[in-house]
């Protein structure tokens, strides 16, 4: 199996979110636009995909995580629809 990529990734997670905001318009259910956040920074979170130009920080896999965590916030704070 292929490593995902930083560019697959953030392509991963704007499909995710694409698709659960439609999801969300057409079954009338606002839930599952937070899901689809979550699960969009549960992705970064498990695999902290990071640019290659970046490798030689030590802190960058930590940051990409903390992103992670403030998508799954978003996700759980933010009332989209609901």
């Amino acid at each position: 199996m292929k490593k995902i990529t930083f560019k697959m990734q953030l392509y991963i997670s704007a499909a995710l979110i694409l698709v659960g905001n439609l999801l969300s318009t057409l079954l009338k259910n606002g839930i599952l636009c937070n899901i689809a956040w979550i699960l969009s920074g549960l992705l970064y979170i498990f695999h902290p995909a990071y640019p290659s130009e970046s490798a030689d920080n030590p802190r960058i896999e930590r940051a990409v995580r903390i992103a992670g965590v403030i998508l799954i916030l978003i996700g759980l704070l933010i009332r989209f629809r609901v």
